[in-house]
């Protein structure tokens, strides 16, 4: 029945919308909190680092990187954007936080921007995935760390969610660009998360 379900919402996980997107957005928040708690302690920001996420969501993550460092996040759907500015409207309006909709396959900044790239659960979602890496390394800055999170296997695979192996992804990242590539796994009951390192 799980399986079924997840099936059905699929597509909002790709792309929330509507009334379905903000109860898809509450569920994920509560799913995904241990693996964005994990995400986030692995992190180690400077002081002064610029930080984009890709793939925001209702912006938790957002809230606890601005609270020491000036974030950016980018979204697709306009619900999820819509949910995150009324979350974080004071961090929005002091100007520690931008958010905007984009896709990740054409970021809207300039290149050598970003000190960290971040992306949690959203791989799935990508078709082209050395386009989406070859653009993150466009607008990383030289010494910057793009750090990108999944979990294999998906519980679902098809259309919406397109299921790759970590070597897959990790080949993909090095003929983009990108030189070095660290992983480290962490299990969260059934589900075993990836964090791949990459610059």
């Amino acid at each position: 029945m799980h399986r079924l379900l997840f099936r059905l919402l699929a597509g909002q996980f790709k792309y929330p919308r509507g009334i379905l997107g903000t109860y898809v957005a509450k569920d994920m928040a509560k799913l995904n909190q241990k693996q964005n708690q994990w995400v986030l302690s692995l992190l180690d920001l400077q002081k002064d680092d610029k930080v984009l996420e890709i793939g925001f969501g209702p912006g938790l993550n957002l809230q606890k990187i601005a609270l020491t460092n000036k974030v950016w996040g980018v979204e697709i759907s306009k619900t999820m954007l819509q949910i995150a500015q009324k979350k974080n409207k004071a961090l929005i309006d002091s100007g520690k936080l931008q958010l905007q909709l984009a896709p990740a396959e054409q970021l809207p900044f300039v290149a050598n921007f970003f000190d960290t790239v971040i992306s949690v659960h959203v791989i799935y979602f990508w078709p082209d995935l050395e386009k989406v890496f070859r653009e993150i390394r466009r607008i990383l800055k030289p010494s910057g760390l793009f750090v990108l999170y999944f979990v294999y296997p998906t519980i679902i695979s098809g259309s919406h969610f397109i299921l790759r192996k970590p070597e897959e992804i990790m080949i993909s990242l090095k003929k983009s660009g990108f030189k070095k590539i660290t992983l480290k796994r962490k299990s969260f009951g059934h589900q075993k998360g990836y964090c791949l390192f990459c610059s």
